[in-house]
């Protein structure tokens, strides 16, 4: 796994301490932290309370960013949980971390010994640190419609997504919205776009899309195109399910549990399809690779006579059966200049 340089700060009160730190991908969030309190040599001073409590300092909250001049505002980030893979957040373009401590402490003076009242204890449990989580992070924007003059199907798609999140409740803060918010809506939609004509095959397989992503079937009508159907791939099915885990692992998505059970059950049957495509593979190797033919003509062999039709015959047939009347009996005919000029309608006329 590569490594890469983050920049993190840890924040004990009104004190903050940064250190640049090098470490591998596959590592979490929580070993970064944990690795950049011991790089700064968090410990209590002469100038700071002692710590008397067992556990000492502790990690109340970890924020990731994508620049350094947003870190110093902490509504513009986003909160990571401690065992999120550090691969998840750079993906996101996430390399700035802040580390908020906060530890229990004794006060010292004649008045430590004294009972305090209500009041005292109020003003004892807050201090600025407190004020600044206390802040409340509003998940209400969502990235830009597409507002083309001629919208594709495709572009239908995304606001229909948009549509849909908006009618969850589901948003992004002011700060996200332009990376996590694209970034997620984006992945989304290749998701639902790649699978839109094919909601029959999970059927047919018994798998259940789930409810909310039911409506996004049919974008893509292969017939007006003039294409055939499109086929799924194990590999972009695979590479689909690991941009939508991701997703997963952020804190964001927990806050929504209707969205994150519904792409979670997204992105099983996809496993679920992406296995059944594996083994079908397989298969189809073991059998090209076979000496054996696949059927055998001394047994599965049968002939059927068809008699020509007496009745009219079609107009896209009557140059063929012009040609066909001149000819004598086993006669050889090329019948490609009477295929039809589409390729859809010459694979399924």
């Amino acid at each position: 796994m590569d490594s890469r340089y983050f920049s993190v700060k840890v924040v004990r009160a009104l004190e903050s301490f940064k250190c640049l730190i090098r470490i591998s991908l596959d590592r979490t969030v929580g070993e970064l932290a944990n690795l950049a309190i011991e790089r700064v040599g968090l410990l209590p001073t002469s100038s700071t309370p002692s710590i008397v409590d067992d556990d000492g300092l502790r990690i109340e909250k970890i924020m990731a960013f994508d620049s350094a001049s947003s870190s110093d505002v902490t509504t513009n980030g986003n909160i990571v949980d401690a065992s999120t893979p550090l691969h998840v957040i750079v993906d996101f373009n996430l390399m700035f971390v802040t580390v908020f401590l906060v530890c229990k402490v004794k006060v010292s003076g004649s008045k430590s010994n004294s009972t305090p009242s209500s009041g005292d204890n109020d003003k004892q449990g807050k201090n600025a640190f407190d004020e600044m989580m206390s802040s409340n992070i509003k998940y209400d924007c969502l990235p830009p419609s597409k507002n083309y003059n001629n919208l594709r199907k495709d572009h239908r798609m995304f606001n229909d997504i948009l549509s849909l999140l908006k009618e969850m409740n589901v948003g992004f803060t002011a700060h996200n919205v332009n990376s996590l918010g694209k970034q997620f809506v984006s992945t989304l939609h290749n998701t639902l776009w790649y699978i839109t004509s094919q909601h029959h095959k999970f059927k047919d397989r018994g798998l259940q899309i789930p409810d909310i992503f039911q409506k996004f079937s049919g974008y893509y009508d292969n017939k007006a195109c003039h294409k055939g159907p499109p086929q799924m791939q194990e590999s972009k099915l695979r590479s689909l399910i690991d941009e939508m885990s991701d997703f997963l692992m952020i804190p964001w998505t927990m806050k929504f549990t209707k969205l994150f059970n519904a792409v979670e059950g997204l992105i099983n049957i996809l496993k679920k399809y992406a296995d059944f495509l594996c083994q079908q593979n397989i298969r189809s190797q073991a059998r090209n690779a076979s000496m054996e033919p696949l059927r055998n003509p001394n047994i599965n062999f049968s002939l059927t006579p068809i008699q020509k039709l007496t009745g009219p015959i079609r107009a896209d047939y009557m140059a063929l059966d012009a040609t066909l009347s001149v000819k004598e009996p086993y006669e050889f005919l090329d019948l490609v200049e009477f295929l039809p000029e589409e390729r859809f309608d010459r694979c399924h006329g």
